[in-house]
């Protein structure tokens, strides 16, 4: 193996690489599915920022039951986790049928909260 694929930086491109291959087929197999539940979680690291992470489960009628790691968060609150998901799929809140989610308040507040704006 040459040693220019051994650097840091060739190891970040081969992930962004794979990531956006992984990430396209999925979200062609997210836009045929029907209905689509969403799991959003939350935890705070040591330098106090939030940090929020969404998966995404389906039922493709090749692959069965699919969960997957889904989105970018750019921002932790519930504008942000919404936006992540409009990045990539059109129309789907039509296709949510279940919302998991801890009871932190941007997921699950009364009014701005995921949950609330969905």
């Amino acid at each position: 193996m040459p040693k220019s694929y051994l650097s840091d930086k060739a190891c970040a491109s081969f992930i962004v690489d794979i990531y956006d291959g992984e990430m396209e087929k999925l979200l062609a197999d997210l836009k045929k599915a029907r209905f689509i539940s969403i799991m959003i979680d939350g935890a705070t690291d040591v330098g106090n920022l939030e940090n929020e992470i969404i998966y995404i489960k389906f039922f493709d009628k090749e692959k069965g039951v699919v969960q997957s790691f889904f989105g970018d968060v750019k921002h932790a609150n519930a504008d942000g986790i919404i936006a992540a998901v409009d990045s990539g799929l059109e129309n789907w809140r039509d296709c949510v049928v279940f919302l998991c989610a801890d009871g932190a308040a941007v997921n699950m507040g009364k009014k701005n909260g995921v949950a609330a704006k969905l």
